[in-house]
């Protein structure tokens, strides 16, 4: 919360660790290892509002609850929590204005603990709650908290109870991510088929008011469906960050749901988009300073290694499986499982020439002059 620290969780061969660094300096400030946790990883992390204190859940097989005085490096209460051995999409946090509230999340639980003077959980009932499978949450108040489901939903919980149910795209995705405007107390939405959609406040006058209502929804990756797995606003709400299941982020500038169309969204790549999965093959111009990749995601990218960027990119509906660079930087050959295609290259496209009717080309190159290529198929 005071944007001096990052913390970050590492799979190990037995206790999981966790190390903190200060964020201007990349340097170490703490490592963290709790020897009672039994699990070599942790679903969840979050600082307490103060930053002071560092709640935790370990995986599987003891799914232990801890909180660290993290400058310390002092564990002050750690506990077992009776939960699904399916539980992978536990998360936890404090309460925004009393740390010693907490909440967990995950499959079929919702559960709120408070921390007592002997620095022992205290569970705290909740009424209203459904079997869902819970795959995140965000505090919008002290006393009022929003669940997102697998099943599409929002829950919002007051003071421990539920009290509302909110439903989100009619395609009925889960709800992967939630993150509150700290200013107007609207918030937003990701959702499994990569979109993202802004519940307001009805009555934005009345804080008391918790009658929140879908606005819109924008698409954030036109070309490919990826789930929306983490959002961040800044704290004057004039940009949001997006991550993608896909390992890519996007940026959007001058949120502002009330004026935008969606069809006006703009969202900005953080940085070159790179692949997001294997890459099956490579080649590298000869008279540019050129290189073209493609991958098992169905895409065909072209990069100006010089400055760092990239140039083009093209998804396909089947897998390319090699490519080729023509000598020139002009022309590109690339294999494909039902066919070797000749393409032309645009300024931002790829402009199909000619097909070949060669299946399954793992390897193809130019000769040095342009004029012939050669392609090798599995069968060779």
């Amino acid at each position: 919360p005071n944007r001096r620290n990052i913390a970050a969780a590492f799979r190990t061969d037995t206790n999981g660790k966790i190390d903190i660094y200060d964020v201007r300096t990349l340097k170490l400030c703490a490592s963290l290892i709790n020897p009672e946790v039994s699990s070599s990883l942790y679903t969840s992390l979050k600082f307490s509002p103060d930053s002071k204190y560092l709640l935790c859940i370990g995986g599987e097989p003891d799914f232990i609850l801890s909180t660290w005085d993290w400058e310390a490096k002092k564990v002050l209460q750690s506990e077992s929590i009776a939960v699904k051995s399916t539980s992978s999409n536990l998360r936890c946090s404090f309460s925004p204005h009393d740390p010693s509230v907490l909440v967990l999340t995950g499959y079929k639980l919702v559960n709120f603990f408070k921390i007592d003077s002997d620095s022992k959980l205290q569970h705290i009932e909740t009424k209203g709650k459904i079997a869902e499978n819970y795959l995140c949450h965000e505090w919008l108040a002290s006393n009022l908290l929003l669940v997102g489901t697998e099943s599409g939903k929002v829950l919002l919980f007051q003071n421990f109870s539920l009290l509302k149910e909110m439903s989100t795209t009619s395609d009925l995705m889960p709800v992967t991510c939630i993150k509150v405007c700290s200013r107007d107390k609207s918030f937003l939405v990701g959702t499994g088929s990569g979109k993202i959609e802004v519940f307001q406040r009805q009555h934005k006058d009345d804080e008391l008011a918790n009658d929140f209502k879908k606005q819109k929804e924008f698409v954030v990756q036109q070309e490919q469906t990826a789930a929306v797995t983490s959002l961040s606003v800044s704290p004057t709400q004039r940009s949001t960050c997006i991550a993608l299941e896909n390992s890519q982020m996007y940026t959007l500038t001058s949120f502002n749901a009330d004026v935008l169309n969606p069809r006006d969204m703009k969202f900005q790549p953080l940085g070159e988009l790179g692949h997001h999965a294997t890459i099956n093959g490579m080649d590298i111009c000869q008279r540019k300073p050129l290189v073209v990749t493609v991958g098992q995601d169905k895409s065909v990218r072209v990069w100006d290694y010089m400055t760092k960027t990239l140039e083009n990119v093209k998804y396909f509906a089947e897998e390319p499986l090699s490519v080729a660079f023509h000598p020139s930087g002009f022309h590109l050959v690339i294999g494909f499982p039902d066919k070797l295609r000749f393409f032309n290259i645009l300024m931002d496209d790829l402009r199909p020439v000619r097909d070949f009717p060669l299946r399954n080309v793992r390897e193809v190159r130019f000769s040095n002059g342009g004029n012939l290529f050669a392609a090798a198929q599995n069968s060779l």
